[in-house]
C-alpha cells in the first residue's frame, strides 16, 4: 500500500474515503504482514477495546450483569453479520463513539474538562472515517449543559469539547497542507463525494422504509424496539444527561444510514454500539424492576 511505500495516497490513488480508513490497513500490513487475516486480527483488538469501553459504561449506569448483555449482544450482532462485514471502517468509527462515550456517561455531577477534550478528539476521528458523523459533536451540548450550574462554567465546558474535536482535524489538515496534497483532499472529500451522490439515484421512500424494516427484522423487530424504548426510559428517569447524549449519537448514526443511500449491512454497526448499551440497561430494568 502507498502509506507502507512511504507515497502519498491521496495523490497518487483515487479514495474516495479519508486518512483512517485506508491507516488500519497499511498499519496491520506493516504490523503483521502481507496476509488475509492481518486486518482482522487489528479489528479484533479494536474491537476489545470498543467492548471495554461499553463494559465500563453499563457498569458505571447499571451493574455487570447489564455490561455482560450488552458486550454480548454487541458481538453476536457485529460477528453474526460475518465475515465479508467485518473489518469495515463503520466498525472502526463505531469503536471510537463508545470510546466518546465513555468518557462522557455515567458522570455523577459535573463532567471534566479533559473528559470533554478526549471524547472530542474520538469523536473527530469518527468524523475523518466518513465526516457526516461530526453531527455527533451535538451530543457535547448536554454535556456540557446539564450538571454545570454556572453560564461560564457550561461555555467553558462546551469550548473544552469543541477544542479536543478541532486539534485531530487540524492536525489532518495540516499534515495533508505540508504533503502538499490538501488540493486533492478537498477534490475528493468534498467535490467527488457529492458529486457521486448527486448523480446517483436517490432512493424512494418504500426503499427507505424497506431498508429500516430489514434491519429492525433482523434483529429482531419487537425485542429491538422494546429494548430501545425500555433502555431510553431507563436514563430519562435516571439519568437526563445521559438519555440526551445517547439519544443524539443514536439518531445520527441512523441518520448517516440514510444519508448514505446503499443500506449494506456494515453501515449499520456504528449504531450497534448505543443499541447494545440500551440492550443492556433493558435488561437490568427488567431484572431489578428499576
Amino acid at each position: 500500500m502507498s502509506l507502507c511505500t512511504a507515497e502519498f495516497p491521496f495523490a497518487t490513488r483515487g479514495k474516495s474515503k479519508g486518512q483512517p480508513p485506508i491507516t488500519p490497513p497499511a498499519l496491520a500490513i506493516a504490523l503483521f504482514g502481507h496476509n488475509q487475516w492481518n486486518i482482522h486480527l487489528l479489528d479484533l483488538l479494536l474491537t476489545a477495546a470498543g467492548m471495554a469501553a461499553l463494559w465500563r459504561i453499563c457498569g458505571r449506569l447499571a451493574d455487570r450483569f447489564a455490561a455482560n448483555l450488552a458486550v454480548i449482544f454487541y458481538l453476536l450482532w457485529y460477528w453474526g453479520l460475518g465475515y465479508w462485514h467485518a473489518a469495515q471502517p463503520d466498525a472502526s468509527l463505531g469503536v471510537f463513539q463508545l470510546l466518546a462515550l465513555n468518557l462522557l456517561l455515567g458522570n455523577e455531577k459535573t463532567i471534566a474538562r479533559w473528559r470533554m477534550a478526549l471524547a472530542g478528539g474520538c469523536l473527530a476521528i469518527a468524523t475523518l472515517y466518513k465526516p457526516p458523523f461530526a453531527a455527533c459533536l451535538l451530543g457535547m451540548a448536554p454535556a456540557a449543559w446539564i450538571g454545570e450550574r454556572k453560564f461560564q462554567a457550561r461555555i467553558v465546558s462546551l469550548l473544552a469539547g469543541i477544542a479536543g474535536f478541532a486539534l485531530p482535524l487540524a492536525l489532518m489538515v495540516i499534515w495533508f497542507a505540508y504533503r502538499r496534497a490538501l488540493h486533492d483532499l478537498w477534490e475528493i472529500q468534498f467535490i467527488f463525494n457529492v458529486q457521486v451522490h448527486r448523480s446517483t439515484n436517490v432512493p424512494s421512500f418504500m426503499e427507505f422504509v424497506h431498508a429500516v424494516l430489514w434491519f429492525f427484522q433482523e434483529k429482531g423487530a419487537i425485542f429491538l424496539i422494546s429494548c430501545v424504548c425500555v433502555g431510553l426510559a431507563y436514563l430519562l428517569q435516571n439519568r437526563r444527561r445521559d438519555f440526551w447524549i445517547v439519544l443524539i449519537v443514536l439518531c445520527v448514526d441512523f441518520a448517516c444510514v440514510l444519508m448514505q443511500q446503499k443500506f449494506f449491512p456494515y453501515h449499520w454497526i456504528a449504531m450497534y454500539g448505543p443499541l447494545a448499551l440500551l440492550a443492556g440497561l433493558a435488561g437490568f430494568r427488567v431484572k431489578s424492576g428499576a
